[in-house]
């Protein structure tokens, strides 16, 4: 079934247009645990201080951790860039 956020994030898909965040990681899976899984993550925009929060799949990230993610607005997937 699709659903309205899955619309609503063709256009990003298409134009390869995702929200681009860098900043420091707040809330979310711990490193310790090496094997991939589904995950959610908040992180605090260096910029604007607003907070983002997205779902990935892969190893978890510290709290306190500086990261650049990549992800869809509407479903909040995304990934990690760095």
């Amino acid at each position: 079934m699709i659903t309205v956020p899955c619309c609503l994030d063709i256009p990003y898909l298409l134009s390869g247009d995702l929200v681009e965040v860098t900043g420091e990681v707040t809330q979310g899976s711990m490193s310790g645990e090496n094997s991939n899984s589904e995950r959610r993550i908040h992180i605090r925009d260096d910029k604007t201080r607003e907070e983002h929060s997205l779902k990935y799949w892969g190893t978890g990230s510290d709290i306190g951790d500086k990261i650049t993610v990549r992800y869809l607005p509407h479903t909040e997937y995304g990934y990690v860039v760095e």
